[in-house]
């Protein structure tokens, strides 16, 4: 009843080999296209981590002169025309460089337009209104800190400084 079940056909020789390997090809293409975009995601991960790394010690850096301006706000940078401090903080490899604004109207060389743009005052200031200190108490002055990374970030921050007179 079932004797002529499997038919033999002399046409189709070699089907299911070449059927096999169109399937292990598309497999191994399906599976070198998923490598490829893994390795290209971890590699867009790690370079995201490190430019966010880049970008907090180079902040940290900012915050470091800011806090610690005894090491940089000597007599001489004070006092000086083209006052310019350069400096490395300890245990970073971010370089520090402040500059004294002193005339809001001169464009401050090294700083970006930005930088040298706001805020616009002038580099003495009399104390806030109502602050109970008077012009002969003190004054402020206004610096620019630019920060550059060892890759080459750059940010600059504009800081002021009160001195008693």
């Amino acid at each position: 009843m079932f004797k002529n079940f499997y038919v033999k056909d002399k046409n189709n020789k070699g089907f299911i080999l070449i059927t096999c390997l169109i399937i292990t090809a598309l497999f191994m293409l399906i599976g070198a296209s998923v490598a490829t975009l893994s390795y290209t995601q971890n590699k867009i991960a790690r370079n995201q981590k490190e430019a966010l790394k880049d970008f907090y010690d180079t902040e940290s850096a900012i915050n470091y002169a800011i806090d610690n301006s005894d090491q940089w706000l000597t007599e001489e940078f004070i006092n000086s025309d083209d006052a310019k401090a350069v400096f490395t903080p300890p245990n970073t490899s971010v370089k520090l460089e402040i500059r004294h604004i002193i005339n809001p109207e001169k464009k401050v060389k090294g700083l970006s337009k930005a930088a040298n743009n706001l805020p616009i005052q002038s580099h003495t200031a009399p104390p806030p209104p109502d602050s109970g200190f008077g012009i002969k108490d003190f004054e402020i002055k206004r610096y620019g800190i630019t920060a550059t990374s060892a890759n080459g970030l750059k940010i600059q921050a504009g800081v002021w400084k009160v001195f008693n007179k």
